[in-house]
């Protein structure tokens, strides 16, 4: 069990901060996790300074028992053998806090609309803390495969009128990512991170 804190914006009062207590529980033997914490901790920071400050007191991320989940305050991710997977899965879980946590959705109707806004933000976060990591260049290659082709699916289907997993880990994900990142080219990234907020 390690801890820390993250540091965000207080909503309650302008200018100021608050203090967030950040949790990892791990299996000792399972050693990317001996950084967890500092991963938690700065996508937590990441994503509170940019679109609107974490509403809840602590966060926790567990490992495992599935590749990746999120629930309010708790994030369950796998045992990932290197840190940039760790890292960035922890990250798109912890950006889930914003994205359905705070701006609801119904999810099984609209995935897009946490899923891709999630991934959006998860790559700018990922970027920040691996500067050598191109952003988007994943949800734009796993994109890319499908494009124009029959497997391209809409994104504003059902989550269970999918064809299959991989077309909707794409529509949900990796498109809607890749179209805010291309919004962002034509109107300004500075305007879509303004309507995101």
């Amino acid at each position: 069990w390690d801890a820390t804190r993250a540091i965000v914006p207080d909503p309650e009062r302008p200018g100021a901060t608050k203090v967030v207590l950040v949790h990892a529980f791990y299996r000792p033997q399972v050693r990317t996790w001996r950084e967890a914490a500092r991963y938690a901790r700065h996508a937590l920071t990441f994503h509170a300074e940019r679109w609107g400050t974490y509403q809840y007191p602590q966060l926790t991320a567990l490992e495992g028992p599935i590749g990746g989940m999120e629930y309010p305050m708790v994030v369950f991710v796998a045992g990932f053998n290197d840190a940039l997977s760790l890292y960035s899965t922890m990250n798109h879980e912890v950006a889930h806090q914003w994205y359905p946590m705070t701006v609801g959705n119904n999810e099984t109707q609209f995935a897009w609309q946490d899923e891709g806004l999630a991934t959006y933000i998860e790559e700018l976060a990922t970027a920040d803390f691996f500067p050598e990591q191109r952003a988007f260049a994943l949800p734009l290659t796993q994109y890319l495969q499908i494009a124009g082709t029959d497997y391209e699916t809409p994104i504003m289907r059902p989550a269970d009128l999918y064809p299959t997993y991989a077309s909707f880990g794409i529509a949900a994900y990796f498109k809607p990512a890749v179209l805010l990142r291309a919004l962002g080219g034509i109107i300004g990234e500075e305007k879509v991170h303004e309507a995101l907020r």
